[in-house]
């Protein structure tokens, strides 16, 4: 799902390197998964548990790695195909949403769910062109700066989905900002001292999402990026969003020393197919969920939850491996980098 995403827009003969695959591999089923538990939160501390803990690093990590693979080479052609699967995957879902349904929510501009990635992915584009030549530290600090005050602005939202294009840009901005190389060097010769920290990082912030979970709960506007500061937080905005960010900064590069660097048989090929899940994923659940309800097994004991939840590993899978899944985005490719296979 992001610039590296099934070899795309990078050096068609370098070699891919398994750390990226096997972590977009983790972030995509959690990604799946968050989505599956969403709508349970409102009764379940334990989906709100999960959830919390998922978006708090599941996105900004993803977004990480395509800033950490961008370079100039066909810039406007990654703009017009990440474009096009933005309105594609908007399409997608108001004609199941239609069929199933009966129903049909469609916004040119904006809305509220899956595409925005899409967008935000040939925005950053767009925003790299355009800034060309500038000092990346300056704009690592300007983009810190106005996404600390964006949630000020009550009327930013999911129009043209500014407000996670610009609370999200950092991330973007960091990655393009290291040599992915320098990286996994860095792990490698303090593995051993990054390891155990890294651990510790991971398990306290589980830790506080399932069990101190009334703590920082407050938290999960901002994690999502899409919201204006709610009033309970309105006067310490910015500090929040810093906080988020700090969590967000720890958890992530655990995620990247806990995650092995090896490939890994079957997983780290699936991790190179992520985009076919964010793609089809949500018109599959709509399916899934408002025809044949499997969204019931949740209600049911904490089997059905179980079930629920490996119904969303399994679909995540299957969206990876099944090569039907790789239209239309095959043609988006083809058409616009003159490219085949993906």
């Amino acid at each position: 799902m992001s610039i590296h995403d099934n070899s795309l827009l990078t050096s068609y003969t370098s070699p891919r390197t398994a750390l990226w695959d096997n972590i977009k591999f983790f972030m995509i089923i959690l990604m799946v998964i968050g989505h599956f538990v969403d709508p349970f939160t409102s009764a379940s501390s334990v989906s709100k548990s999960i959830f919390l803990f998922i978006y708090s690093f599941h996105m900004p990590v993803f977004i990480f790695i395509s800033g950490l693979f961008y370079n100039e080479e066909n810039c406007r052609k990654k703009i017009v195909f990440y474009a096009c699967c933005g309105f594609a995957c908007k399409i997608c879902i108001s004609i199941v949403n239609l069929i199933i349904n009966n129903s049909i929510d469609f916004s040119f501009l904006s809305d509220a769910g899956i595409p925005w990635f899409m967008f935000a992915i040939a925005t950053y584009q767009l925003l790299m062109y355009i800034f060309k030549g500038i000092n990346k530290k300056f704009l690592i600090a300007f983009s810190l700066l106005l996404a600390c005050f964006i949630g000020y602005d009550k009327t930013i939202g999911d129009f043209l989905y500014i407000s996670r294009i610009f609370v999200f840009l950092p991330y973007f901005l960091l990655g393009t900002a290291i040599n992915q190389q320098s990286v996994i060097l860095f792990i490698k010769k303090h593995y051993k001292f990054l390891l155990p920290i890294s651990i510790t990082i991971f398990s306290l912030w589980i830790y506080l999402c399932f069990f101190r979970l009334d703590d920082v709960y407050f938290l999960r506007p901002l994690f999502t990026g899409r919201n204006p500061f709610s009033d309970i937080i309105v006067v310490y905005g910015p500090l929040y969003r810093l906080l988020c960010y700090l969590i967000t900064i720890l958890t992530g590069f655990s995620i990247l020393v806990i995650t092995p660097n090896c490939r890994v048989p079957v997983l780290s090929n699936l991790g190179s197919r992520t985009l076919n899940v964010y793609f089809w994923h949500w018109p599959i659940y709509v399916f899934l969920v408002d025809f044949i309800g499997v969204n019931r097994l949740f209600a049911i004991s904490a089997l059905g939850k179980v079930a629920y939840l490996f119904i969303a590993i399994i679909l995540s899978v299957v969206l990876m491996s099944v090569k039907i899944f790789d239209y239309p985005l095959n043609i988006f490719k083809k058409c616009c980098f003159n490219k085949s296979t993906v």
